[in-house]
């Protein structure tokens, strides 16, 4: 029913794709809120702030991941 109407290994890459950015997002945010520094030069509010971009990050991979699994069953039963 569904065979040629998505290309699933293509839509896969894709997620992948995002994976990887969403990952680097968020080690971009761990490094920066790792440094020794970090606690006393940026305003609390700021790293609340960061704090819940990591979270929401972090969900969207999560989002990201299960869909990739629900593509890959899909797939299979094409």
């Amino acid at each position: 029913m569904l065979k040629g109407l998505i290309d699933a290994e293509k839509e896969v890459s894709k997620l992948k794709t995002k994976q990887g950015e969403v990952q680097k997002q968020i080690a971009k945010f761990r490094e920066k809120m790792s440094k020794a520094d970090y606690s006393t030069k940026v305003p609390q509010k700021t790293q609340n702030m960061e704090v819940e971009k990591v979270t929401r990050l972090k969900e969207s991979k999560m989002e990201l991941q299960k869909v990739e699994e629900a593509m890959r069953k899909s797939e299979k039963m094409i």
